[in-house]
């Protein structure tokens, strides 16, 4: 019996070795990441406090719809860029 709690705490202390490596290795990694991250940071040209964005213009330019009181319904909704080629 003693022989079976020995060989168990063995394993035990094994399993708690292999959890302290897999920390420190997490934790070393943690602070590569957080040094690159440092490191960009420093790098930037956009001043602090500021974010930067791609501005992406909306493909659909501007469209409009009209809801009456009366539950009427129009034909549909007419785009600005309808009218524009409609016109030409």
């Amino acid at each position: 019996m003693l022989k079976c709690v020995l060989l168990a705490q063995q394993k035990q202390d094994e399993y708690i070795k292999q959890l302290a490596s897999k920390v420190e290795l997490l934790t070393t990694h943690n602070k590569m990441l957080k040094a690159e991250i440092m490191q960009e940071f420093d790098s930037s040209t956009i001043p602090p406090g500021r974010l930067y964005s791609k501005f992406e213009p909306n493909p659909r330019e501007q469209c409009n719809a009209i809801v009456l009181k009366r539950c009427t319904q129009l034909e549909g909704p007419t785009c600005a860029s309808n009218e524009v080629e409609g016109q030409k």
